[in-house]
C-alpha cells in the first residue's frame, strides 16, 4: 500500500513540473506573438526555456518512477532556481519575491519527498550517492522565507529570518542526533 501512495506522490510532482513548463511556453509564446506584453530579455528567453525543459524532463521521468527520472529531478528542481536568483540579484522588482516564493516553497517541499527512503526505494536509488543533496531543501526554504520577508518588511530582517530559521532547524538536528545516540 505504501508504494501505491509513494507513486501516487511521485505522479502529483510529475504534474506540478508539468504544470510549470506549459505556463513557462505560454508566457513566453504570448510574450512571442504580442499578445502579452512583454521584453524578454535573452536570458529571461534562456530562463523559460531552461525551466520549461526541466519541467518537461521531470515529468516524463518521475511519472515512470525511473531512476533517470529521479535523478533528473532531484538535480533540476534546485537548479532551475538559479537562473531566476541571479536574474532578482541583477534586476530586482518590487514584489518578485513574494511572487517566487510560494513556488519555491512546493519545490522544497518536492525536493524533501523525493529524497525519502520509500520515495527512492521506489525509483530505485542507492542512498549513498545522493544523501548530501538534502542540503538543498534546506537552501530552498530558506530562499522561499528571505524573499517573502524581504518583499515584505526589508533585508535584515529577511536576513534574521533565515537565520533564526537555520538555527531552529540545526537545533532541531541536534536534538534528534542526541535522542539517537542516548537509545
Amino acid at each position: 500500500m505504501r508504494g501505491v501512495a509513494t507513486r501516487r506522490w511521485l505522479r502529483l510532482i510529475a504534474v506540478w513540473s508539468l504544470l510549470c513548463s506549459l505556463t513557462g511556453i505560454g508566457f513566453w509564446a504570448l510574450a512571442w506573438v504580442g499578445i502579452l506584453e512583454a521584453f524578454l530579455k535573452p536570458f529571461d528567453v534562456f530562463n523559460l526555456f531552461f525551466i520549461s525543459l526541466s519541467g518537461l524532463a521531470v515529468f516524463a521521468g518521475l511519472w515512470r518512477c525511473h531512476p533517470w527520472g529521479w535523478k533528473t529531478s532531484v538535480l533540476l528542481i534546485p537548479l532551475s532556481w538559479v537562473p531566476g536568483i541571479f536574474g532578482m540579484l541583477m534586476a530586482y522588482h518590487k514584489g518578485q519575491g513574494i511572487l517566487s516564493a510560494p513556488f519555491i516553497l512546493i519545490d522544497a517541499i518536492c525536493l524533501h519527498y523525493l529524497l525519502r527512503a520509500e520515495t527512492r526505494d521506489l525509483c530505485s536509488i542507492s542512498p549513498d550517492l545522493w544523501a548530501p543533496l538534502k542540503w538543498a531543501v534546506g537552501g530552498l526554504l530558506s530562499l522561499a522565507l528571505f524573499l517573502g520577508v524581504y518583499d515584505a518588511v526589508g533585508t535584515f530582517d529577511a536576513a534574521i529570518a533565515v537565520l533564526a530559521f537555520l538555527f531552529v532547524t540545526a537545533g532541531a538536528k541536534w536534538v534528534r542526533k542526541r535522542r539517537t545516540f542516548s537509545h
